[in-house]
């Protein structure tokens, strides 16, 4: 697929969840049609080049929070929050 268009028509058919995992400007294409949104913050200055875009905050609700503590997978604390798109209900 090489469109924007071509994507949402396939997904018409589709009985599963879509997901926009990125880059930047991917997720600036689709930010018109996500309900819900998925962030990893990790707890640490790491030197890099690229960021994650930002969001439109105040167009959705953090509907739940989960922190998890470094271990011997992850070198970082990280918590992963959800969204849910406000203009929805």
């Amino acid at each position: 697929m090489h469109s924007k268009e071509e994507v949402l028509e396939w997904y018409q058919n589709q009985e599963k969840n879509l997901y926009i995992i990125g880059g930047s400007q991917i997720l600036r294409l689709f930010s018109d049609q996500l309900e819900e949104l998925i962030q990893t913050m990790i707890h640490a200055t790491i030197d890099g080049d690229t960021l994650a875009p930002t969001f439109e905050e105040n167009r959705y609700e953090k509907v739940r929070q989960v922190p998890h503590l470094k271990d011997e997978k992850n070198p970082y604390d990280f918590t992963v929050n959800y969204y849910k798109r406000k203009d929805l209900d």
